[in-house]
């Protein structure tokens, strides 16, 4: 069983080899795997968390009501996971992070294409083309779900970086929606790239 000073110790190593680069070395076993699991995930639970995230209330609300959904679906989505990764022991927190970044991203990748046309292919190119400081900022931001983060957002204008891109503005009231939106799905990606890096080491560490 891994205590919480190894996996605090596992998560800084991982932030660290993060943030040395582009992103998270996804050229292990882990690499591929946050789209195996989502393909693995059965459609009615990805309609059902769609539908909560689409429906009556705020973005919070709705994002909370949506992961809130995934409860007592747990079995379902652990298994989803087992089925691309036999590796046992893998902390059950990084692999529901994982789940969860990937539906919230699902969610908000919906409805960004619904009222802005942009597409997912589209959000992960602009997430591959933003700066270090900016991607660096929500690395920090993600790395709060996993424990203590070991760095902090050393410049948090970077992050507005996203809606300027798309030339989106706070000013406009027709576009605080999308660039909420945009922010939660690139915190949600962070996450993900997290629970990968996290995951990647785990494997490195307990070889097959």
């Amino acid at each position: 069983m891994m205590t919480n000073t190894t996996i605090a110790a596992l998560a800084l190593l991982a932030f660290l080899s993060t943030t040395a680069g582009h992103a998270q070395d996804r050229s292990g076993p882990a690499a591929n795997i946050a789209d195996c699991v989502w393909d693995h995930v059965a459609d009615s639970d990805k309609t059902m968390f769609l539908a909560h995230y689409t429906g009556r209330g705020g973005l919070r609300e709705r994002m909370n009501r949506a992961t809130a959904g995934l409860g007592p679906r747990d079995a379902a989505l652990q298994a989803a996971y087992a089925e691309c990764d036999a590796t046992p022991g893998v902390p059950k927190p990084w692999r529901t992070a994982l789940i969860g970044s990937r539906a919230i991203q699902y969610g908000a990748a919906h409805r960004l294409m619904e009222t802005r046309r942009l597409s997912r292919d589209a959000l992960d190119a602009l997430w591959d083309d933003a700066p270090p400081a900016t991607r660096e900022c929500f690395m920090a931001n993600a790395a709060k779900v996993f424990g203590p983060s070991p760095k902090s957002c050393s410049d948090p204008k970077a992050s507005t970086w996203f809606a300027d891109a798309l030339s989106l503005s706070l000013q406009k009231a027709e576009d605080r929606d999308a660039i909420a939106e945009l922010l939660i799905f690139m915190n949600a990606k962070a996450q993900e790239d997290w629970a990968v890096t996290l995951i990647g080491e785990y494997h490195r560490r307990n070889p097959a």
